[in-house]
C-alpha cells in the first residue's frame, strides 16, 4: 500500500514538474555575481534579456549583459608601501537557446563582447614618472564566449539561474588569462 501511495505521487509530482509552464515574458533584468579563477576574481553584473521567439518547449532570446570586476590588493615592508588596483569590465550579447522542461530551463548560447583590463599601480607610476616611462595599464580586445547554464522559476516574476561562461580573447597578452567564469543571479521578467 505504502509503496502504491509512493509511486502514485513521485508520479504526479514529476508529472507537474514536467508539464507546468512558467508564464511567457518578453523581457528580463536581472543581476548577477559571478566568479573566475584569475585576479579580479570576484564581480558583478547587470544584464537584460529580450524573447525573441517562444515554441512550445523552446524559446530563443537575446541578452546583452555588462560585468565589473575589481580588486585592490596592498603590501608593505618597512617603510615601503605597494597597493595595486586591478579592474576588469566587459560588455557582451548573447543569443540563447533555452527548453522548457516545466520550472526547470536548461539553456546553451553563443556571443561576442568586449573587455577592458587595467592595472593601476602608484609606485609603478611613480617609477614611470621618476625615468620618463611611458607605461601603458590598459588594454582592451574582442571576446567569444559559449554559454551553458539552467534556469527556475518557482514563481513567474523571479526566476534564479546559474551558469557557465567559457570565453577566448582574441589578445594573447590580455589579462586575465582564464577562460571560465561562474555566474549566479536572478532575473525579474515582465
Amino acid at each position: 500500500m505504502f509503496k502504491q501511495l509512493l509511486t502514485t505521487t513521485s508520479f504526479i509530482l514529476i508529472l507537474i514538474s514536467v508539464t507546468a509552464n512558467s508564464a511567457f515574458s518578453q523581457i528580463g533584468l536581472g543581476v548577477t555575481y559571478e566568479i573566475r579563477d584569475e585576479k579580479p576574481t570576484n564581480g558583478f553584473g547587470v544584464h537584460a534579456q529580450l524573447a525573441l521567439l517562444n515554441l512550445p518547449m523552446v524559446s530563443l532570446s537575446a541578452r546583452a549583459h555588462y560585468s565589473n570586476y575589481s580588486e585592490d590588493n596592498s603590501l608593505t615592508v618597512g617603510n615601503v608601501s605597494y597597493n595595486q588596483e586591478i579592474k576588469s569590465s566587459e560588455f557582451g550579447a548573447t543569443a540563447i537557446v533555452s527548453v522548457g522542461l516545466g520550472l526547470f530551463s536548461p539553456y546553451v548560447g553563443l556571443g561576442i563582447g568586449w573587455q577592458n583590463f587595467s592595472v593601476e599601480s602608484a609606485l609603478a607610476d611613480q617609477i614611470a614618472d621618476e625615468f620618463d616611462i611611458d607605461v601603458d595599464n590598459e588594454e582592451n580586445a574582442a571576446k567569444y564566449f559559449g554559454v551553458i547554464g539552467a534556469a527556475v522559476s518557482p514563481i513567474p516574476l523571479l526566476r534564479p539561474f546559474f551558469e557557465y561562461r567559457y570565453a577566448g580573447i582574441t589578445k594573447n597578452n590580455l589579462g586575465p588569462s582564464s577562460n571560465g567564469t561562474w555566474v549566479f543571479g536572478l532575473q525579474i521578467r515582465f
